[in-house]
């Protein structure tokens, strides 16, 4: 258990992500802020379900409409730094996991 508690400290305290905890808690308390973000997530969610069930056409179309959404509420700063250090949060985690899976091939 201690190697996992170290993990995690390891995690929380590494800059990257006390930053962005830092900026998910201002988008989170305005609603505008949180309203925009949640409605990128939703338009991704949708083009994955859509290529998924391999409607590519319906999902390069919401795959332009995603992008011109997202320029728009990238001029605000703090959505901005949000949204690129979110893609830099989540490239460090699945990080993390490739290493643990090695990790585990190793031992076996």
């Amino acid at each position: 258990m201690k190697a996992k508690e170290e993990l995690f400290k390891l995690i929380k305290e590494d800059p990257l992500i006390v930053e962005y905890q830092k900026l998910e808690n201002i988008v989170n308390s305005d609603n505008n802020l949180k309203k925009a973000v949640g409605e990128l997530f939703d338009m991704q969610q949708q083009i994955v379900q859509l290529k998924y069930i391999d409607k590519l056409q319906m999902a390069e179309k919401l795959e332009n409409d995603y992008r011109v959404k997202r320029a728009l509420i990238e001029t605000n700063p703090v959505i901005h730094n949000y949204l690129i250090l979110q893609d830099e949060v989540n490239e460090l985690l699945k990080s993390i996991k490739e290493i643990i899976e090695d990790g585990l091939q190793i031992e076996k």
